[in-house]
């Protein structure tokens, strides 16, 4: 879990960018209300917690964060370069979760408590990157 620490902090380093956020509102003007919807609470969609936690659940938070990346820096070969540090982020998630699947009950629980916080960072980073309140003024 010590490499996971610098990859989550280079991600959320890259996302709180002025100039990666405003590219981010540029080339990602559709799938900013997605990014909204990353991280329901618990409190408010209790019926969605069976789809956020447990192995599928994880893996599948994974791949739909992946895709958003994707699809932000599709058009732009420039925001795919400064979103790199979030897709290899993504890519080492990937990988732990295909060795959690493998780990007894306990340690598996443990390893899925550790992704879960990583994937919450991760989303808190899109979220903040594309609010409204947060979207960098680079014209002065």
């Amino acid at each position: 879990m010590a490499v996971a620490l610098p990859l989550i902090q280079r991600a959320l380093t890259a996302l709180a960018d002025p100039k990666v956020r405003a590219q981010i509102v540029e080339y990602g003007r559709p799938v900013v209300g997605a990014a909204k919807n990353l991280g329901p609470s618990v409190a408010t969609h209790f019926d969605e917690v069976g789809d956020r936690f447990g192995q599928k659940g994880l893996e599948l938070r994974e791949a739909k964060l992946r895709a958003l990346v994707a699809d932000l820096s599709s058009e732009s070969p420039a925001l795919a370069e400064a979103l790199r540090p979030v897709t290899e982020s993504l890519i080492h998630i990937r990988q732990m979760l295909r060795v959690s699947a493998t780990l007894s009950f306990f340690k598996r629980k443990k390893a899925h408590m550790t992704i879960d916080n990583m994937l919450d960072d991760l989303d808190r980073g899109l979220i903040d990157a594309t609010s409204p309140g947060a979207q960098p003024n680079l014209a002065g």
